[in-house]
């Protein structure tokens, strides 16, 4: 490993135990412990009514989530996700040297 990926990787473990973790699996698959780095709650008015959204950023560490998610990231995006139990849909996710974005969005929504 380089010195960045060891100074991520150390900086990573002290947000985790400051901020705490929450549970993230995809399809059923193998939990991975995350960190919610954002989220966002809007409604946007319809033709009968209004819409509700919701959009939810985790964060974790490259090594866990590829421990339990090998395939190519994109082949994770759509796919329904649960995060602290509750539903989501996989909005788009990036990886990093050390740490994959993940971002959610409601259910209902299409990206």
């Amino acid at each position: 490993m380089s010195q960045l990926t060891d100074f991520n990787n150390a900086g990573y473990s002290v947000a985790k135990s400051i901020m705490g973790t929450t549970s993230f699996t995809i399809g059923g698959g193998a939990s991975v412990q995350v960190i919610e780095a954002e989220q966002r709650h809007d409604r946007e008015a319809e033709m009968n009514g209004f819409e509700a959204s919701a959009r939810l950023t985790l964060v974790c560490s490259r090594v866990d989530f590829v421990a339990s998610y090998s395939s190519a990231l994109k082949s994770y995006v759509g796919k329904i996700c649960v995060h602290d139990g509750q539903g989501w849909r996989v909005g788009d996710i990036e990886g990093g040297a050390a740490y994959i974005t993940i971002n959610l969005i409601s259910r209902t929504e299409v990206s």
